[in-house]
């Protein structure tokens, strides 16, 4: 289930971040923080040397509440793993909004492909609701992100 909501949340954080971003930095990228910069963003806080020095970092986070977020009127994103140079390993990382200009795309994320109508699916729900129009909204959110729904009334 953990995979399902993954890839919803990164399906829409991409859909959303097309409709007002032109950086091609998108989440799921994997970046480094370029040895000159000092700020996260302009006017933001200085960013420690531990944070470029032996790690890369994973893109989690591109829109917030559906908007790009800009910061110090930069366009940002949310760097929320590290990764390790040598070792590649995954870990919890800074979780901080940083300009996308001050990052180097180091790996980017590749979107899987939709199966063809040959193959067989597993269905998933995707959660119930008491209101019509908080299912409806949902059902809306998934449909723009790319995947097929509907709503049943038990």
């Amino acid at each position: 289930m953990n995979t399902f909501r993954t890839a919803v949340k990164s399906a829409l954080n991409e859909t959303n971040a097309s409709l007002g971003s032109s950086s091609s930095i998108k989440v799921g990228d994997v970046v480094e923080v370029k040895s000159s910069v000092v700020r996260y963003y302009p006017g933001g806080a200085t960013i420690p040397s531990w944070v470029k020095a032996g790690s890369y970092h994973k893109v989690t986070q591109i829109v917030s509440n559906g908007k790009p977020v800009i910061k110090g009127g930069k366009p940002c994103v949310l760097l929320g793993k590290t990764i390790g140079k040598n070792n590649g390993k995954e870990s919890d990382g800074i979780m901080s909004w940083i300009d996308k200009d001050a990052l180097t795309l180091i790996n980017s994320s590749t979107k899987t492909e939709k199966p063809s109508k040959a193959n067989k699916y597993y269905r998933v729900q995707v959660g119930a609701f008491s209101k019509k129009n908080n299912a409806e909204a949902i059902l809306k959110k998934l449909k723009v992100a790319g995947f097929d729904g509907f709503i049943k009334f038990e």
